[in-house]
């Protein structure tokens, strides 16, 4: 099945939340659970991308191995 996200309208954050807003609807998450989200598929994205010479995906590497610090 497709899925299709379409335009966000507005996002905000307010008390550790993300809001998010697209036509009549509204998401709110943990704003730490977001980013933790973001960094997973970051993380796989670069993962599978193998000997890259893209910048971005260099870029991306060097930033995400430079917080594994946990």
């Amino acid at each position: 099945k497709n899925f299709y996200i379409g335009t966000i309208d507005q996002v905000y954050g307010i008390d550790g939340e993300v809001h998010i807003h697209q036509d009549d609807k509204h998401l709110v998450v943990d704003a730490s659970d977001l980013f933790c989200w973001i960094d997973a598929v970051v993380r796989v994205a670069i993962e599978q991308k193998q000997n890259t010479d893209n910048l971005i995906y260099d870029s991306l590497k060097e930033y995400i191995n430079g917080h594994k610090k946990d």
